[in-house]
This record gives C-alpha cells, structure tokens and sequence, in this order.
C-alpha cells in the first residue's frame, strides 16, 4: 500500500507495514487553513469522516483507533465551526482530544508553542491507552503480552 485516500503514505508508514508489521493507531493533528474560508468549513465533517472511513478501508480495519486532535487555530475566523464538528463527530473507532487552552505562538500562524505541542503528545499518549480495548483481538492481546504494565490495557481501566 502507498497511498490512502490518495495521499502518499509517509515512509515510517511504509516501512512499518515491512517485514508484516501493523499500524495500530493513526494519530489526527491537522490545523490552521481549515479555519479559514466557508466553502472548506461547510464541508469539513464529511470531509473527515469520509477521509478517516476510506483510511480504514485502505487498512482493512473498519474498527481501527484514530485519535483526532481538535483544532486551536487562531488562523481563520470558523475554528468554532470547526471545533464542534471535530468533536461532534459519529465514529465509533475516533477519540477527539482537546487541546484547547494550550499556549499558542501568535507569531507563527497560530501554532502551538513547543511546550504545548509536548502536553498534546501525552495526551495523543493517554488517549491511545484509553482506546487501546478497541484494538483487534490479536493486537490487543500483543500488547498485553509486550507491555511492562499491562493493566494499562485493560478494558477495566477507565
């Protein structure tokens, strides 16, 4: 597989899938320009849900965890807009992280400062570990077995 919905996949994706290694997660984190103009912000949550179906049905996995992190863009003028769909959205294998509040640098187009960017790495983190009961019996029962603390993975951790 080189692509999904049409865009090339990274090389760490490629060279994971080598030698039948498997993509337990996709991790979401797209920003600034979807705040910007009203035709894009009127299609965003069929846009996305549509792009994380097809990248599912490219891995073969309806069920596979993808964690999305909601937009802090201060870009464009509908990141309300945007926010709302993000977290209104209807999948049951997609967890929405909030990184709303988080220090934003005003002078690089509304990016998170490097500080921030680290708490929504952990956050991606603890939200993987949440989701990870969704995973595929066979994946879930490698971690189990791969992991130093496994009661992370448990369904009953919540």
């Amino acid at each position: 597989m080189d692509s999904v919905h049409g865009l090339p996949l990274s090389k760490g994706a490629k060279t994971a899938l080598q030698d039948r290694g498997q993509i337990r997660a996709l991790l979401q984190y797209q920003d600034e320009s979807d705040t910007v103009n009203t035709s894009d912000v009127e299609l965003y949550k069929t846009r996305l849900e549509a792009f994380f179906i097809d990248i599912c049905t490219s891995l073969a996995s309806q069920t596979h965890p993808i964690v999305l992190v909601a937009s802090t863009s201060t870009l464009g003028p509908y990141l309300e807009t945007v926010r709302k769909a993000q977290l209104g959205l209807n999948l049951p294998n997609v967890l929405c992280v909030d990184a709303k509040g988080l220090h934003v640098k005003f002078n690089d187009r509304g990016l998170l400062s490097t500080l921030s960017q680290v708490y929504v790495g952990k956050m991606l983190a603890d939200a993987f570990l949440h989701i990870a009961p969704l995973l595929p019996p066979q994946i879930r029962a490698n971690y189990m077995k791969n992991s130093s603390n496994p009661i992370l993975y448990s369904s009953a951790s919540d």
